[in-house]
């Protein structure tokens, strides 16, 4: 605070004048923008703070808390919000669904708020009957097929595997 120094003097406007200056002094170095008698001075308009007047009063401080969840869009496939001070809500990251398995069907489940990497065979059919149904598994990615036995069990038939008409063959 900046204190001056007064000559003393019998004149009464001077004492007067004297006392002027002093109150103008000592109120410009009040601080009066960081103290609060309530909640309502602290706004700070951004909406996903909460504002609030920490120790109501003559050293009363505002207090503007970021709360992630004023930003909540209530959707999980979009990640999750988050409240910045200054910048209002901010766009949540969408978590990844890719599990690396090529064969899984991956998706976001915004019911029940999962990642979903359902298993799906037909992502391995490599279009080849004979040498049996590829599966898909949720870990080991696709596993070949068992091929079709093609012994008929009399031994005087040619046995074989027709991929063109996707049959077994006991001629």
């Amino acid at each position: 605070m900046t204190m001056f120094t007064f000559v003393p003097r019998i004149d009464r406007a001077a004492t007067l004048l004297a006392g002027l200056l002093l109150w103008v002094v000592v109120t410009a170095a009040t601080p009066c923008s960081a103290q609060c008698t309530g909640d309502l001075e602290c706004d700070d308009t951004v909406p996903c703070t909460v504002d609030t007047c920490s120790n109501p009063g003559p050293s009363g401080v505002c207090v503007n808390t970021p709360t992630n969840s004023l930003c909540d869009n209530g959707l999980f496939c979009d990640g999750a919000e988050t409240c910045d001070a200054v910048l209002d809500c901010q766009a949540g990251t969408a978590p990844s669904v890719d599990d690396g398995v090529a064969c899984t069907d991956d998706s976001c489940d915004e019911i029940l708020d999962v990642i979903v990497n359902a298993t799906n065979d037909a992502n391995c059919d490599n279009g080849l009957f004979c040498d049996g149904a590829e599966t898909c598994d949720a870990v080991l990615d696709c596993q070949a097929g068992t091929a079709p036995s093609v012994d008929d069990g009399v031994a005087c038939t040619d046995d074989s595997c027709d991929e063109i008409l996707d049959v077994i063959v006991n001629a």
